[in-house]
């Protein structure tokens, strides 16, 4: 008997590549969780999220819908026997299949298909995923740094990601995450087109954030507020402004910090 497999892309680009190769069953996963503000639920995360996507993407409920939950619902509601995530190294993929281990904890047997290197996530890779997603998503990111420290040989190519989210936080010594540091080294290269911006920003990246035009956009408007002095940050599951306590990057002593100022 024929084992069902469902094999679950980032994004709508990969899927026909997925299908080329003679895949059956394909879905593209559209969300972009590392981008905006999230929960560790996923009844929470679902309103939450379509709401953020109503504002910061110019879409609408419906389209959500379909687009995410929909797909959600044919994902959970399969009789998958194995599914197979077609996730990237980058901090975005990452976030993504941080999530969809979490709400497939239960299946038979799960891939991550990682840079076309797929192996089979033991149960003690996927606890230990779930609980990343859970720090990722919660409020106190001290939690996410505790378990970088504990992670497991298999599964470097996270926490890596993970590191870079924790290089999102404002540093102690420019007042900027990572990714408003890019941009603004671009333009103070006098690359102010968006397109520069976006191709720019990409290049220098390599591949670290994963980030799309969107997501770059999104980060020159950031870098704007901060220097305005009113921004606020949405980094997984917390939100904070830059003025008065909020936690900062410390790149001298590569940990977190928490500042009252």
């Amino acid at each position: 008997m024929a084992v069902l497999t469902l094999h679950i892309a980032h994004g709508d680009m990969e899927v026909p590549r997925l299908r080329a190769l003679g895949y059956d069953h394909v879905v593209p996963w559209r969300e972009a969780l590392a981008d905006g503000p999230v929960r560790p639920r996923s009844i929470d995360l679902v309103n939450l999220r379509r709401d953020f996507v109503e504002r910061a993407y110019s879409s609408s409920a419906e389209e959500y819908d379909i687009a995410i939950v929909g797909v959600l619902e044919q994902i959970m509601s399969g009789t998958w026997k194995e599914v197979v995530l077609h996730f990237d190294k980058d901090l975005f993929c990452c976030v993504n299949f941080m999530f969809l281990v979490s709400v497939l904890g239960s299946m038979p047997r799960l891939v991550w298909d990682v840079g076309a290197a797929p192996f089979v996530l033991s149960t003690m890779d996927r606890a230990y995923i779930t609980s990343c997603w859970r720090a990722y998503a919660s409020a106190d990111p001290r939690m996410l740094e505790d378990l970088i420290l504990q992670s497991p040989p298999s599964l470097i190519a996270l926490t890596d990601a993970l590191r870079a989210h924790l290089v999102r936080f404002p540093s102690t010594q420019s007042g900027y995450g990572r990714p408003q540091e890019l941009v603004l080294e671009i333009l103070d290269r006098g690359l102010t087109e968006t397109e520069d911006l976006v191709q720019a920003f990409i290049a220098l990246d390599q591949n670290v954030y994963g980030w799309g035009d969107v997501q770059i956009i999104r980060e020159r408007k950031l870098a704007s507020a901060i220097q305005a002095g009113h921004a606020t940050m949405d980094l997984g599951g917390l939100t904070q402004t830059i003025t008065g306590p909020h936690w900062q990057w410390d790149p001298l002593k590569q940990k977190l910090r928490w500042s009252e100022e």
